[in-house]
């Protein structure tokens, strides 16, 4: 009794606010995914028409860093 709840994209809307993990928020843990987090969130905001340059982007950043 006396127990409140948010739903998965309130928590999720949270966590991108406060640029920690989703586990951080509901565990007081910090996830082990590193930087990721921020990651996802710039991806987010990425319109629909924007995906398949960004895609291609990542993939040769992804490239350069795998040849260092």
């Amino acid at each position: 009794m006396g127990k409140k709840g948010f739903s998965a994209d309130t928590l999720c809307r949270i966590s991108r606010a406060l640029s920690v993990s989703c586990d951080h928020i509901m565990l007081s843990e910090k996830s082990g995914y590193g930087g990721k987090e921020k990651i996802v969130c710039v991806l987010e905001k990425i319109e629909p028409k924007q995906t398949s340059k960004i895609h291609d982007i990542l993939r040769i950043l992804y490239e350069m860093c795998d040849a260092i």
